[in-house]
């Protein structure tokens, strides 16, 4: 005997009769039901939000590019500012 289980959540929405009507007949033209309509929409809207958090792209110019480089290849001292912030750092957080 298998045991289904439900992880189906409610999301309550609030919104005035016109939108919900305006809503409905998209939906009704889709045909979906209101539900299916806005769990889509929800969906997608946050897939594009991922997406764009996960795909972030910086665009360097040669020379930045070369700075970075160069300060990844050649790091420059740990000054005493430096030094205090990694100490206060570590008591904190390890």
């Amino acid at each position: 005997m298998a045991i289904q289980v439900n992880d189906k959540e409610i999301i309550s929405l609030e919104i005035s009769t016109k939108d919900k009507k305006r809503l409905e007949q998209i939906a009704l033209v889709k045909g979906v039901s209101l539900n299916e309509y806005l769990l889509a929409i929800a969906l997608n809207e946050a897939e594009k939000i991922e997406n764009n958090l996960i795909s972030e792209e910086i665009n360097l110019s040669d020379k930045d590019w070369e700075i970075v480089i160069s300060s990844i290849e050649n790091p420059s001292a740990i000054n005493p500012k430096l030094r205090k912030a990694i100490e206060r750092y570590q008591k904190e957080y390890q």
